[in-house]
C-alpha cells in the first residue's frame, strides 16, 4: 500500500487536481482517512474505494462534491484528507482473466485493513455513536477525534504502516490471489469456482459413500439441496432404503473421487430409425363406362356392317 497524501495531509480539492494524484490513481483500490472541516477534531472517517470497479478517483471526488471547498479562510467547507494508499486493482468477477493474479475485492489488502480497524477500534469504544434503536448505523466508518475523547488521524496511519510492515512470507494484511480451477458444466459451458475445488454446488447429483452395518462400504445416490460453509445438505431417495431422507453433513467429510462423486448419469441412445416402408403398387386405372351417345356410335348402321357383324 503506497500513501499519495503528503504528511500532515493536505486539502482535498487541491489533493484531486494535481496531475500525479490522477494518474497515479488509474486502475487502483485504495484506503482513505479523511476529515470534514466542519467536524475538524470531533471526527474522522475511514473507508476503502474502488474494490470492484478500480475506479478509486470518484468516491474521493464524491467527498468534495459533498462537502464542497474551502476557499475562503474560517469556512467549514472541504475536506482534509489525512492518508490515501493506493494497490493495484487486479479486476472483479467480471474482468477476470484467468490469471492467478487475481484478486477478489474481500480478499484485497484495503479490505482486511479497514475490517481490522473497524474491530480494533470497536472494542476500544472509539466509534461514532449509536444512532437509533439499531445497530445498523451510519457510524462504523467514524471514529472520534482529540476533542472527542478520542485519538488522532497520524495514530490510525501508524497502525497501518505497523500491520502491513509485518515479518512473515504469509503476511495476512496483503493481496491475496483466488485459486482458480476452470471446470465444464453438464451444458458444455466453461464455468469457474473460487476456493472450493472439492465442494459439490447446489442442485448437483452425487453419490455418497455410506458404511453400512455389515462393515462394507456402498455408494448411494442423493442429490443436494444446500451447501453452506460447515454443512452440505444432501436428500437421499426414499427407495434406497438406507439413510433416506435429508442428511445435514459436515463439509470437512466431503472429499471429492474418496467420499463423494458426481453421480455417472447413464447416457440413452436412441433407437436407429425403422426401415422407410415400400408404398403399395397404384391399382389399375378402372374402365369409364361409355355414355349412351359412345354406345349408339359404335352401333352398325349400314347393310353391310350388320351382315359382317352377323358373321
Amino acid at each position: 500500500m503506497r500513501n499519495l497524501v503528503e504528511e500532515g495531509g493536505e486539502d482535498l480539492s487541491i489533493f484531486l487536481l494535481k496531475e500525479s494524484t490522477i494518474n497515479q490513481m488509474k486502475n487502483t483500490r485504495c484506503f482513505y482517512i479523511v476529515e470534514p472541516n466542519l467536524d475538524a477534531g470531533r471526527y474522522f472517517k475511514i473507508g476503502i474505494a474502488g474494490e470492484k470497479t478500480g475506479n478509486s478517483y470518484a468516491r474521493l471526488r464524491s467527498y468534495e462534491i459533498t462537502y464542497g471547498t474551502n476557499s475562503e479562510p474560517g469556512e467549514c467547507n472541504g475536506v482534509w484528507i489525512w492518508f490515501c494508499g493506493v494497490t493495484k486493482f487486479s479486476g472483479d468477477n467480471s474482468r477476470d482473466d484467468g490469471t492467478e493474479n487475481y484478486v477478489s475485492s474481500t480478499q484485497s489488502q484495503i479490505h482486511k485493513v479497514e475490517v481490522y480497524l473497524k474491530a480494533k477500534y470497536k472494542r476500544e469504544g472509539l466509534l461514532s455513536e449509536l444512532r437509533g434503536k439499531r445497530s445498523n448505523f451510519r457510524g462504523s466508518e467514524r471514529i472520534r477525534g482529540i476533542d472527542n475523547n478520542g485519538i488522532a488521524p497520524q495514530q490510525v496511519i501508524q497502525e497501518i504502516k505497523t500491520i502491513t510492515s509485518m515479518g512473515g512470507v504469509k503476511n495476512y494484511f496483503q493481496d491475496t490471489p483466488n485459486k482458480i480451477r476452470k471446470t465444464k458444466s453438464r451444458k458444455g459451458k466453461e464455468i469457474q469456482t473460487f476456493n472450493k475445488p472439492t465442494l459439490p454446488n447446489k442442485d448437483d447429483h452425487i453419490e455418497y459413500e455410506w458404511d453400512l452395518k455389515d462393515g462394507n462400504a456402498k455408494w448411494f445416490h442423493g442429490y443436494v439441496k444446500r451447501v453452506t460453509k460447515k454443512f452440505i445438505t444432501v436428500q437421499y431417495p426414499s427407495q434406497l432404503g438406507y439413510n433416506a431422507g435429508t442428511v445435514q453433513q459436515e463439509t470437512k467429510h466431503f472429499k471429492k473421487g474418496k467420499t463423494w462423486r458426481y453421480f455417472p448419469r447413464k447416457q440413452v441412445t436412441a433407437p436407429p430409425p425403422p426401415p422407410a416402408a415400400i408404398p403399395p403398387a397404384a391399382p389399375p386405372p378402372k374402365k369409364k363406362k361409355r355414355t349412351v351417345v359412345q354406345r349408339r356410335q359404335l352401333r352398325p348402321t349400314t347393310y353391310k356392317q350388320r351382315l359382317r357383324k352377323r358373321k
